[in-house]
């Protein structure tokens, strides 16, 4: 019996240790599912704010019973529930995302050949600067030559007045000529035929006093004829003869044509003349 009851003892003293020993056990694991708990409520409060979950009270995943384990699924299921709908919403923004990513890509390389295109326009128009500054170069260029030949025809234009007026003036000076040529023709006529008239049958020169003496007071080499300062009162006689002389020199002789009072026309001839006639040189007979 004692035998006995020492076995009894000695069991329950073994059993005691058991429980003893898994007493500790069950507080350990205990003790670890409530620090677990509280990290994996800590996390989905997190992750609740971060997925902006305004219905998510943490309150509701403490389960202290069975009872409260709906309570808590049904809190772990919004919860879910909102993930997958942020997941879906950075899904679609992803999507978005890389269409837009494309976009840019192709706005971009638009940019790119908008961008070499406006450097080649920048190049054409430093170009067409540089072409329309040398035409403006080119244009004041020739704005001053057309300024120069402004003022030539001014000059020219002057110049051709001034050489009408002389014209008008020649012109004036050849009619008044002209008139002085007729009027000599038609004297010239009346001394031919005075000359005519006064002409010897005999041949023989007139008669004019020797030492007669005087000048010539004008000179017209074209009609070849001079006028002498001496007349009738001088015993000048028509076609008679006298010579000229310049000096000791004798220049020519001349031929009575004409004869005034004090004034004779004589004609130049032209075989006896050994020099040019000038007004003032001597005549004499």
């Amino acid at each position: 019996m004692a035998k006995a009851l020492k076995v009894f003892v000695v069991l329950i003293l073994l059993l005691s240790g058991g429980a003893l020993y898994l007493s500790i056990l069950l507080f350990q694991q205990r003790e670890v599912l409530k620090v677990r708990t509280q990290e994996n409520e800590n996390t989905l409060a997190a992750i609740s704010k971060k997925l902006v979950a305004t219905n998510f009270n943490k309150a509701s995943l403490i389960a202290a019973t069975t009872n409260d384990f709906p309570k808590m699924q049904k809190e772990q299921k919004g919860l879910v529930a909102t993930a997958e709908n942020t997941y879906t919403d950075l899904k679609n923004t992803g999507l978005d995302l890389t269409n837009t990513l494309a976009r840019l890509d192709a706005t971009n390389a638009v940019l790119a050949q908008t961008l070499t295109t406006l450097k080649q326009t920048q190049d054409e128009l430093a170009t067409t600067k540089t072409e329309v500054d040398n035409q403006k170069a080119e244009v004041a260029k020739r704005d001053g030559q057309i300024n120069e030949l402004k003022t030539a025809k001014a000059d020219l234009e002057q110049q051709v007045k001034d050489r009408e007026d002389k014209i008008a003036k020649h012109e004036e000076t050849i009619k008044d000529l002209k008139d002085e040529v007729k009027s000599d023709e038609e004297e010239l006529r009346k001394v031919e035929a005075e000359l005519a008239a006064c002409k010897d049958p005999t041949g023989r020169e007139p008669y004019i006093p020797a030492g007669i003496a005087g000048r010539i007071v004008k000179v017209n080499d074209d009609w070849n004829f001079v006028i002498l300062n001496l007349g009738t009162n001088q015993k000048m006689v028509p076609n008679g003869t006298m010579i000229v002389h310049r000096g000791d020199k004798m220049i020519g002789r001349v031929r009575i044509a004409v004869v005034n009072k004090n004034m004779s026309i004589a004609t130049i001839e032209r075989d006896w003349q050994q020099g040019q006639i000038r007004e003032g040189d001597f005549v004499v007979h």
